[in-house]
């Protein structure tokens, strides 16, 4: 049996969680998570300004916990500081006409590690806002910026250029120098909008020692996770995991609802104007569903290691101790480096062997 098969002969893990506006007193990392999350709420008053009509646009209707997290995070402060959602979509619901019927003062496109050519279906959301509403204030909430087409960046770029209201946030360094040189439109640093989260506890109680979160999709570095000798699990959050707990009724009905009515919102029409409200209705259930998921799967472990980038956020948010490696394109080190990299529960890694070595010295201490 593969450690990536991420089985063990152990007892489920148990333990609840809740994700909430503030900080457990005495959490590790109690004053950064607070001091991220505030930076974030102001970046977004600043380039918002007052209370408006917003339409939310990229909504992750995937299992990755990560996108679900930053979304969830972005939607509580945009709700805290007053705006009106009146518009949600995703990918494959996207319909400029059903967007300008509601006539939103704004548009917000969801954060992440997408705006770039790695991941074309949510890229294309986006250039089709720009391209669809060109004369409507648009924020690109924070984002990591990666190209490695000459041609996907000329088309980004015309776009932008085109743009007459864009504003670009970013969430790292590097990602604002590159927006800084590539873009003609106003780049501003924000950090993680999964930093509009913050937990009390972690979501289990922990079942070996060390979990380690693999990527295995097209961001993975390509290791193999050196865990022989260690009580360790080797997994990734993408696919199914032994004796995961079951979602709660409100999650598995949102679920239901959102696998029935997407296909016919995608096929547009009458049916799509019917049930666009109820649809958009299960996306912040399952966003709680995905992200507690998440959170539940890092618990398994005394001491995570991940080169997942909200494997790291989502581990803090929780206080679990945990080694950083960084994925193929650089985004988790420049987050680290941007704004994490205080957190005295992270622990920064240079490859695997490495990660190895933290780990054991983080073991030996107990």
């Amino acid at each position: 049996m593969s450690p990536r098969d991420g089985r063990r002969a152990t007892n489920s893990p148990g333990g609840g969680s809740r994700t909430d506006a503030s900080v457990e007193p005495g959490h590790p990392t109690d004053q950064l998570l607070r001091d991220l999350g505030a930076r974030a709420r102001l970046t977004l008053a600043t380039h918002l300004g007052p209370p408006r009509r917003l339409a939310y646009v990229n909504y992750p209707n995937h299992g990755n916990a990560g996108d679900p997290a930053l979304w969830l995070g972005g939607l509580r402060l945009l709700e805290e500081l007053g705006h009106d959602i009146v518009h949600h979509c995703e990918p494959r619901t996207y319909a400029p006409e059903a967007l300008a019927a509601q006539r939103p003062d704004a548009i917000v496109i969801n954060g992440g590690g997408n705006l770039g050519d790695r991941y074309p279906r949510q890229q294309r959301v986006r250039e089709a806002v720009l391209r669809d509403f060109p004369d409507v204030p648009t924020v690109q909430l924070p984002q990591s910026v990666h190209f490695s087409d000459r041609a996907a960046l000329a088309r980004m770029q015309r776009l932008v250029a085109a743009h007459r209201s864009l504003t670009i946030l970013l969430r790292d360094e590097v990602s604002l120098a590159r927006a800084r040189n590539w873009f003609d439109a106003p780049s501003h640093r924000c950090p993680d909008l999964a930093f509009g989260l913050t937990l009390r506890s972690r979501a289990a109680t922990a079942r070996c020692d060390v979990l380690w979160l693999a990527r295995d999709d097209k961001e993975a570095a390509g290791y193999t996770p050196p865990v022989d000798g260690l009580d360790a699990e080797v997994t990734d959050w993408l696919g199914t995991i032994d004796d995961e707990p079951a979602w709660s009724w409100r999650h598995r009905r949102a679920l239901t609802i959102n696998r029935r009515l997407t296909p016919k919102v995608a096929a547009g029409g009458a049916p799509a104007r019917r049930w666009r409200e109820v649809l958009a209705a299960t996306y912040a259930p399952l966003a709680e569903a995905r992200v507690l998921r998440g959170m539940r799967i890092l618990a398994r472990g005394r001491v995570v290691v991940t080169d997942r980038l909200h494997g790291h956020v989502l581990s803090l948010l929780q206080g679990i101790e945990h080694v950083v490696l960084d994925n193929a394109d650089g985004k988790v080190r420049a987050l680290y480096d941007a704004d994490t990299h205080a957190a005295g529960i992270a622990h920064l890694a240079e490859d695997a062997a490495d990660a190895r070595r933290i780990v054991d010295g983080l073991l030996s201490r107990d």
